[in-house]
């Protein structure tokens, strides 16, 4: 393998190590200050299943490229057979470590890894399709809303980084709160973009139920003071390369 591709795969691990530190951020909650500040969060554990998911090698077969000429039907079995070839490879390890219970929550976090993986290379294409197409009265549109967070930046502390999608409602809570009604399948999978250092503080801060039913906004979760604070040291940190996670998501073939 030559030193370009051993670059290339450092950077979709970099990127798959913040995928499942999205789908299991429990895996991140022991993790101290000093080190989000030094790595976004990431600690042995995250780096074992990251490792481990893909090994698998069942990411580096998805055919990504070419989802946008599949139909949903199409894009479905494709999620299922890779959700479930990854769960055969991991769901042991992932319930010897603690992190799943059974091989049907394996296979949850499976999915959704996938998902998330999925759903973070249509985002890159979005928006450099959304960048090369943006004309001159598009940009006098943009102008007029100052307010507005430039694409690519954390809604929390602004910064220009790799972003993560926090689910406002977290996951694991789905099937209860649309049992009990507090939630319509239309707002369930609400979230926000922000950054590993910040998605790992709002689930130090917060436990699960407290997010799903008070800072269940943006602005709900700023308002909190400990969130503020976060925010002013946040946004002094340095700020890690967009692109070089970015180009990580292409395979060479």
């Amino acid at each position: 393998m030559s030193s370009s591709e051993l670059t290339v795969e450092a950077a979709q691990l970099a990127c798959l190590k913040a995928v499942v530190g999205d789908t299991m951020p429990e895996l991140i909650w022991n993790t101290n200050d000093e080190n989000d500040e030094e790595n976004g969060g990431d600690d042995e554990l995250l780096d074992f299943v990251t490792t481990e998911i893909w090994n698998a090698d069942v990411l580096q077969s998805l055919p990504l490229e070419q989802t946008e000429e599949m139909t949903s039907k199409q894009r479905r079995t494709l999620l299922q057979n890779s959700s479930s070839r990854l769960a055969l490879a991991v769901s042991q390890n992932l319930r010897s470590l603690g992190c799943t219970v059974d091989d049907e929550e394996s296979l949850a976090v499976c999915t959704n890894v996938i998902k998330e993986w999925w759903k973070q290379v249509e985002v890159h294409d979005e928006e450099e399709t959304a960048k090369g197409g943006q004309d001159e009265d598009e940009e006098a549109d943009n102008d007029d809303d100052d307010e507005d967070v430039p694409p690519g930046h954390c809604v929390m502390c602004l910064r220009y980084m790799p972003l993560t999608f926090h689910h406002l409602c977290p996951r694991m809570l789905h099937k209860g709160m649309l049992k009990k009604g507090m939630y319509t399948k239309q707002n369930i999978n609400d979230g926000i973009d922000i950054c590993r250092p910040c998605h790992s503080a709002i689930h130090k801060l917060f436990d699960h139920e407290t997010m799903a039913l008070k800072v269940n906004t943006l602005e709900k979760i700023l308002e909190d003071e400990r969130v503020q604070r976060w925010v002013r040291y946040a946004e002094k940190q340095r700020v890690v390369s967009k692109d070089h996670t970015i180009r990580g998501l292409r395979y060479r073939r």
